[in-house]
């Protein structure tokens, strides 16, 4: 075809198009260089390297239809390829020739025999890539069942030996799934979705197809991990629950038809998002009802939430908003074995805010509202931080934590962000005889970490208010004499010291209770620092804050403040020092009466001039918002 400079072959062989283009190749002149190659219903089992006379001009190939099994590693060599179509052959794995297009921006592969994407060089110059088609392969069969994906030709019961779960060794995007537009995993006996699909990041997808697949559960698409996702579809799988809130609620559009969806109190929360859906900018689509026997064949939307949840006999008390919900953010979860201490902030205190909690395995819509703290919120002039402690817990029991708003007649009393809700699991209960006569009854004893003299931590400051002491330190690697290379100081930056343990007693108690830290984020670097609030104190009254550096030389900064040095506590002595010593302050907490004015909040995070790493405290993240 002149006018669009395409060569089309059809029901040919690999050597007739040979022939062919070296007869075109005597005609063709610089301004008649053909810009795409079509070969379709061909029989081209192997293709090697022949296209390289337009290694200039060529920005698309399409070899379809043509019982493709091989492609020689140097086939496309040279090339500037920015569409490459190669559905519809006998390929059994992604080949190594695609990985020499540095200029690929959308790949075709559907309808192969594909059952792998193990990480590997394949993607690794592929910056380009966008739109990625890998609808119709293979990629749900379990291959410990089938070793050779061959065998699966043709063989309609190796086909039903499904993956119970896909890891990233089986399927990997790297790197290109940090600019992957488009992604299509349809028709491919998916019973399990891949694990990277929801435990990494894929900041500019705006697709993602499961449809065609033998799915019966999805796993939690957390909307920060999809940020920009704007389709998501899983049409005809058999899913009869979808776990609450397990879609990405950032997509504009969700397409669940053909699924044999239960309409019960577990799909609520799909009938509270799609009425919340902006009009005219998006939908949820849902299939009737398949059961129970008294929804069957009507519309999630039709079914009030009462029905639904409590057949009629109790009013609704909860309700979660997807958009435009007030702003807040869960800082920390401190968990010990019958209590959890939250520390949180929101833009507007003049709202009613609550805390709210349940146990993971209870129904979101079974919420237990938290009393009001006694103490003042600490106040800046852009938020409020509280700190609450739920406290009779069952022990080593994960408990979701949500803040609230609560609202009056005839509103839903309680409203809250589903998003922003976190989960922490409260300690196992330690028997008596494991403890310690310097650690609290509650508090679980764990092996010492090895102790470096490479790093320091400081001390930087101890602040205290009505119910709270406040302490910061920072983290530093030794000088060194010699001129580092950047092997040593990644090796450095490895070293830096990750475990705290902060002991606090009132004064002429013989009993500490012992708050364990550790930074399990993996970002810290030197000149990093970190804060932690310890909340629950009483008003003016004495204490003993210490401060432990499990994992490195720890240096006191604050000679403003009384204090002493005491050796450490022996269950807490690190392996490789037998001269460790703990820093310790004598601190008095404010009377209630006085105000107090803080004008930096910064709890249980670190800050360092590239990075914003995140502090496990017994052991919650904090999400930065």
């Amino acid at each position: 075809e002149r006018h669009t400079q395409t060569l089309q072959c059809s029901n040919t062989t690999l050597d007739k198009v040979l022939v062919s283009l070296r007869i075109f190749g005597t005609f063709l002149n610089q301004t008649l260089q053909p810009k795409h190659v079509d070969i379709r219903d061909s029989h081209v089992p192997q293709l090697p390297f022949f296209l390289s006379q337009f290694n200039q001009s060529l920005e698309s190939f399409r070899l379809v239809r043509s019982a493709t099994e091989y492609i020689f590693p140097d086939a496309f060599a040279e090339l500037a390829l920015t569409v490459l179509d190669l559905s519809e052959n006998s390929l059994y794995s992604i080949p190594y020739a695609v990985g020499t297009l540095k200029s690929l921006q959308v790949l075709n592969l559907s309808s192969n025999a594909i059952s792998l994407l193990r990480p590997g060089p394949v993607f690794m110059n592929l910056n380009q890539l966008k739109v990625l088609d890998l609808s119709n392969n293979l990629l749900g069969v379990d291959r410990h069942d089938v070793p050779d994906p061959k065998s699966l030709r043709g063989n309609k019961e190796l086909l039903t030996r499904l993956a119970p779960n896909i890891t990233v060794q089986e399927f990997s995007l790297e790197p290109v799934a940090d600019n992957l537009h488009l992604l299509f995993l349809n028709g491919n006996h998916l019973a399990t979705v891949p694990e990277q699909l929801y435990k990494r990041i894929f900041p500019r997808l705006l697709v993602l197809n499961l449809d065609d697949n033998i799915l019966t559960n999805l796993p939690e698409f957390s909307s920060a991990l999809l940020p920009e996702l704007k389709n998501f579809t899983v049409k005809r799988n058999f899913l009869q629950l979808v776990p609450f809130y397990s879609l990405p609620v950032t997509a504009e559009t969700a397409d669940l038809r053909d699924n044999p969806i239960r309409c019960d109190c577990a799909a609520l929360w799909l009938q509270e998002w799609n009425t919340q859906m902006p009009t005219g900018q998006g939908s949820l689509t849902l299939p009737p009802c398949a059961s129970p026997e008294a929804f069957r064949g009507r519309s999630l939307s039709s079914i009030t939430a009462e029905a639904l949840c409590w057949h009629g006999n109790q009013t609704r008390l909860f309700r979660y908003i997807v958009r435009d919900f007030e702003k807040h953010a869960l800082l920390a979860l401190t968990s010990l074995d019958s209590s959890i201490s939250v520390t949180w902030s929101v833009s507007n205190p003049g709202l009613k805010w609550v805390l709210l909690y349940r146990k993971e395995s209870s129904s979101p819509y079974q919420m237990t509202p938290h009393p009001q703290a006694k103490e003042k919120p600490r106040t800046t002039a852009d938020e409020a931080v509280f700190t609450d402690i739920i406290t009779d817990l069952e022990p080593d029991t994960v408990y979701v934590v949500c803040a609230g708003i609560r609202q009056e007649p005839p509103r839903v009393p309680y409203i809250m962000d589903a998003k922003r809700c976190q989960k922490a699991r409260t300690k196992v209960q330690i028997p008596p005889q494991v403890t310690t006569s310097v650690v609290s009854v509650h508090l679980q004893v764990t092996p010492p970490q090895p102790y470096t003299k490479k790093a320091k931590t400081i001390l930087l400051s101890m602040k205290k208010s009505t119910q709270s002491v406040t302490l910061r330190w920072r983290v530093e690697t030794m000088p060194k004499q010699y001129r580092r290379s950047v092997r040593a100081r990644v090796t450095e930056d490895a070293a830096l010291p990750k475990e705290w343990v902060i002991l606090v007693r009132k004064f002429g108690s013989q009993n500490f209770t012992e708050i364990r830290i550790s930074d399990s984020s993996g970002e810290s670097r030197s000149n990093s620092t970190y804060s932690y609030t310890v909340p629950n104190l009483h008003a003016s009254t004495a204490y003993d804050v210490c401060l432990i550096a499990m994992d490195s030389v720890l240096e006191d900064n604050v000679s403003s403040i009384s204090g002493y040095a005491k050796h450490v506590p022996d269950h807490l002595i690190s392996s490789k020092t037998d001269n460790q010593t703990m820093t310790c302050k004598e601190m008095l907490t404010e009377d209630e009466e006085q105000a107090v004015l803080i004008k930096t909040i910064a709890i249980v995070t670190t800050v360092s001039s590239t990075t914003t790493a995140v502090v496990v405290a017994l052991l919650c993240c904090c999400c930065p918002r």
